[in-house]
Order: structure tokens, then sequence, then C-alpha cells
């Protein structure tokens, strides 16, 4: 599988224009990681820990101390979540492999998290209706393996809407009360929005793949057809030559 990522060819022109700049940028901290025998993995997962640990953080720590935490500890997974790839570059060891544990790690976090907005309100803090984040969550998820499953099959697409950091910008400022009394209808609405784009490119995605996968198997089988109308002299020949 040479592209286990879900980004298009688009995309990664794109990201291929800044990536020099970043390494350069963060040239000094992957000099510093390297020398301390850090990984490329070994990021991936601390990033998805500073995730996981704003669940329980928002939820169970009271007061606007917990709330300053947990928002701390999920700006943290996001400024983590782009050293991976660099340090892999780095040390030379970027690889599909890897590309595969940032994305899937990241999904975690965007469940995890979508699961505290889910039942945040029974807590006392700002959330989401379940139904709501349980949606975003899912059709997130399904429209990231979808592009996977393009970019490993040679299919392709334009772009992928990732909406995660504006998702987490808004419930920052929902926790905040910075929405004011217009905070439901904005939050509840914005989400919808999300869900339904997600919906979209999880849609066309299905049916992307499921027609390619149908021509290939009526290529194979039309492949053994003619296969098996050939004289058997030649089929002979072939396997002599084999």
């Amino acid at each position: 599988m040479d592209k286990a990522d879900c980004y298009s060819d688009r995309e990664r022109r794109v990201m291929l224009g800044y990536q020099g700049y970043k390494q350069r940028l963060l040239a000094p901290l992957l000099r510093l990681l390297d020398r301390l025998l850090v990984t490329p993995d070994g990021i991936t997962w601390f990033s998805v820990a500073l995730g996981a640990a704003f669940v329980p953080c928002y939820l169970f720590v009271p007061g606007p101390w917990g709330l300053f935490v947990a928002h701390l500890l999920l700006l943290a997974h996001l400024i983590v979540d782009g050293i991976d790839g660099p340090l892999a570059r780095h040390q030379g060891r970027a690889s599909s492999a890897g590309s595969l544990t940032d994305t899937f790690g990241d999904q975690l976090v965007i469940v995890a998290t979508a699961l505290a907005y889910a039942t945040a309100e029974g807590f006392g803090r700002a959330g989401l209706h379940p139904v709501t984040a349980g949606c975003y969550a899912v059709l997130y998820d399904a429209a990231v393996m979808l592009a996977m499953i393009r970019n490993a099959m040679g299919i392709p697409y334009r772009f992928l809407l990732r909406p995660r950091n504006f998702f987490y910008g808004l419930m920052w400022f929902d926790a905040y009360g910075w929405w004011g009394a217009w905070s439901p209808g904005i939050v509840e609405g914005t989400v919808w929005c999300f869900n339904v784009l997600l919906a979209a490119a999880v849609l066309f995605g299905f049916v992307a793949v499921r027609r390619e996968v149908a021509r290939r198997e009526m290529a194979q089988r039309e492949a053994v057809r003619h296969e098996s109308q050939r004289p058997e002299s030649e089929r002979a020949i072939d396997r002599e030559s084999t």
C-alpha cells in the first residue's frame, strides 16, 4: 500500500509546498528529539495520550481550572500531532506504516472528544446532543476510512473535508460561553453543517469505491473467461515458458 493516508494528490502537493519550511522551523527541536532517541511513533502515541487526557479532565475536574487544563491538553495534542511527521523525515523513517499510525491516533482522539461532548451536560459542562456528537464521530471516521481506501486503490479525489480543528475551536468557545445566549443554536447548527458535508463525503467515497470494486471484479471475470476460451495448445506453451 503506497499511500496509507487520507490526503488527495492535490492536498499532498500543497503539504509538500510548506514541508521544507516546517522542517527548517522545527530543526532544533528535531535534533534534540533525535539525540534523546525519541521515535516518530512515540510522538504519535504521546499526542494521542494528550488528546485522551482531555476527556477525564473536561468531565471530572470541576471549575474554571479544570476547563483551562482540559483545553490546554487538547491544544498540546494538536501541536504535538504536527511533530511526528517532521521527526520521521528527519530520521529517515517516513513510511506508510507511520502515516497509518498517525491517522489512526487522530481518529481515536476525535471519537473520544465527541463522546466527551455528548455526555458533558450531565457533568455540568457545555456539550452537544448525543445524536449530534455521535453522527459527527461516525461520519468523520467513515470519511477518513473511505479516503484511505481510495488512496490504496488508486481512486483519485479532490480533497477531504476535515473540520477537526474548527470543531475543537467551536467547542472551546462554547465551553467559555463566548457565544452568549445564541450558544446552543450556533454550536448544534454548525456541527450539523459539518455532519451534512461529511455525510456527502462518505456517500461519494462509498460510491467511488464500490464502482471500482465492481469494475475490477468484471475485469477479472473477463480475464478468466478469455483464458478459458484459449486453445489448450496455447496454454500449454505458456505453462512451459514459465
